[in-house]
């Protein structure tokens, strides 16, 4: 059914721009962990450094896949934002689709003349 893909593309933008927001915030989130990181170097105890720049490293990897994530994704989230009106037309048009492909279980037929038709028992 073409309602199917309809929605498979709704929620493919619904999860890009999940995906996008929640990455700006692992963005945020990695940028104060490697601040602390930083200050744990730069203060802490010298046997601790060993430790500390392994987790900043880990933390610097995943702030650069969720930085190229946002990169990637920020054509699709500046059309999704420009077109505000998109996303709910879209919804829309999906369920005037589904509509259109209910299955005609309910349809019925009044004969004009032939009154005992089979189908006019159904009745």
């Amino acid at each position: 059914m073409y309602s199917d893909k309809i929605k498979a593309l709704n929620d493919a933008i619904e999860k890009i721009k999940a995906d996008y927001k929640y990455n700006v915030d692992l963005i945020e989130q990695k940028e104060r962990e490697k601040l602390d990181y930083l200050h744990q170097i730069e203060l802490g105890d010298r046997k601790d450094v060993a430790k500390t720049t392994t987790k900043l490293r880990r933390t610097l990897k995943d702030r650069r896949k969720a930085k190229d994530y946002v990169r990637q994704m920020q054509p699709v989230i500046e059309f999704l934002n420009s077109h505000s009106q998109f996303l709910p037309t879209l919804k829309q048009f999906l369920g005037v689709m589904r509509k259109c492909e209910k299955p005609a279980a309910d349809r019925r037929y009044y004969p004009r003349e032939i009154k005992d038709l089979p189908i006019c028992k159904e009745v």
